[in-house]
C-alpha cells in the first residue's frame, strides 16, 4: 500500500508560520500570515513527525487471514489517502517473485543502477568479490582518493547486502577505511562491483517447508585485521531452506587465541539466536527444541559448556547460561560460513552461495 502525500499527515507541535501564497492573499489581511497545523514538504520537522507513525510511505503487510487483511486495509485507507498496490513485487529496491511454493528476492535493478552510477557498467566481471586471501590495511603513504565518492560506493554496496550475503565480508572489509581511503581501497571496492557485474541475478530463495527449524553457523578469522590484530566474526542463520540473518564484522576486543576469538563470535551468535527465537514465537512459530549452532572449534564448544575461568568469563559466560536454559545447543562441524570471515578461492564463494540458497531464480513449472 502506498500513502499519498505522506508528509502532509503529520501534526506539528511547534509554531510555524508561512507567508500567504501569491495570488491567494486574503483581501484586508495582506499583512497576516498562516500558522501551519500539518507538516509540509521542506520543513525540517516533517520527516521526524512522519517517522513516528510510518517508516516510509510504502507499507508491507502479510498474514493468513483474508478477513483481517480487508479490515486492516479498510482501516488504513480511512485514516490516510492510500492506494492498494496488490501483491508485493517491488519494495525499496528489492524485487520479489512469489508463488504458492516459494519466494525469491533479489536486487537486480538496484545492482545495475549501482554499476551505472559508478561507471562500471561496461567493466570486466570478476568471479569472486575479493582477491584471494587479500587483507586490506591502512597505508598513510598511499595515494589519497575522493573520500566522498568512496563513501557513496560503500554505502550503496551496504544496501545491496540486504539480499546478498555473499558480498557481506567484502563490503565489511572496505567499510573500515571510510575516513582516509586510498587507491588500494578503491580498487577493492571496484572489485566488488566487478563481481556484481557478473552476478546481478543472484538472490535468495525461500521454499515452502512443513517444519521451520532455526539453525546457526559461525566462524572467526583469528587476528584477521592486520591494523589492530582484532579477529573477524561471521555468522549466518537459516530458517527452513533459506538464510534469514547474517553478519560479518570486526570483534570489539583483541583476543589471545583462536579459541577465545571463536568464543566471542559464539556469544554474539547465541544472542542473535535468542532474538530470532523471540521473533518467531511472536509470529506463532515457537521453536520447541533448542536451536543448533554449528562451530568448527571443539575447544570453544567445551568451554561454552562449562563456566569459563579465563579473563573473558564476565563478558562471555552467557553461552553457558543459554545452554542451561536449553535455548541453544552447540555442535562441531566444518564451518559453512568461512566466506563471512575470509575468501580463499572461487570454490569457497560458490559453495557458500549454494549452501545459503543464493542463486539465480528458475521458476517452478
Amino acid at each position: 500500500m502506498d500513502v499519498k502525500l505522506a508528509f502532509l499527515h503529520g501534526n506539528l507541535n511547534e509554531e510555524v508560520y508561512v507567508d500567504q501564497l501569491p495570488g491567494y492573499v486574503q483581501q484586508g489581511n495582506a499583512r497576516k500570515v498562516y500558522r501551519l497545523k500539518k507538516a509540509l514538504y521542506g520543513l525540517k520537522q516533517a520527516p521526524r513527525i512522519l517517522i513516528v507513525y510510518l517508516y516510509v510511505d510504502d507499507l508491507i503487510y502479510t498474514g493468513n487471514d483474508l478477513i483481517m487483511f480487508e479490515e486492516f486495509k479498510q482501516t488504513m485507507m480511512e485514516e490516510f489517502e492510500m492506494t492498494n498496490l496488490g501483491m508485493m513485487h517491488y519494495f525499496l529496491g528489492i524485487e520479489v517473485i512469489q508463488s504458492v511454493a516459494e519466494i525469491f528476492i533479489n536486487q537486480k535493478k538496484y545492482a545495475l543502477e549501482i554499476l551505472d552510477r559508478f561507471q562500471m557498467k561496461n567493466c570486466n566481471s570478476a568471479t569472486i568479490p575479493v582477491e584471494p586471501n587479500l587483507k586490506l590495511t591502512k597505508d598513510r603513504e598511499g595515494k589519497k582518493i575522493n573520500s566522498t565518492l568512496y563513501k557513496q560506493m560503500v554505502g550503496s554496496l551496504m544496501y545491496l547486502t540486504a539480499t546478498r550475503p555473499d558480498i557481506m565480508y567484502a563490503v565489511s572489509s572496505i567499510s573500515r577505511f571510510m575516513n582516509s581511503p586510498i587507491k588500494f581501497h578503491l580498487l577493492a571496492a571496484k572489485r566488488i562491483l566487478r563481481y556484481i557485474k557478473g552476478t546481478p541475478d543472484l538472490g535468495m530463495l525461500y521454499q515452502r517447508r512443513r517444519k521451520l527449524n532455526l539453525v546457526g553457523f559461525s566462524d572467526s578469522d583469528y587476528a584477521g585485521d592486520l591494523n589492530d590484530r582484532k579477529s573477524i566474526s561471521g555468522y549466518v542463520f537459516m530458517l527452513g531452506s533459506g538464510v534469514i540473518s547474517w553478519s560479518s564484522k570486526k570483534q570489539p576486543i583483541v583476543t589471545l587465541s583462536t579459541t577465545e576469538a571463536e568464543l566471542v563470535v559464539a556469544t554474539s551468535c547465541a544472542c542473535q539466536a535468542i532474538w530470532l527465537r523471540n521473533i518467531l514465537e511472536n509470529l506463532n512459530y515457537k521453536q520447541e527444541e533448542a536451536s543448533i549452532i554449528h562451530y568448527d572449534n571443539t575447544s570453544t564448544i567445551k568451554l561454552s559448556r562449562n563456566r569459563p575461568k579465563s579473563r573473558s568469563k564476565i563478558t562471555y559466560c552467557s553461552n553457558f547460561e543459554l545452554i542451561v536454559l536449553v535455548a541453544v545447543e552447540l555442535d562441531d562441524v566444518p564451518s559453512a560460513t568461512s566466506a563471512m570471515t575470509s575468501v580463499s578461492d572461487c570454490d569457497s564463494v560458490v559453495g557458500f552461495e549454494m549452501y545459503l540458497g543464493v542463486h539465480v531464480y528458475f521458476p517452478v513449472k
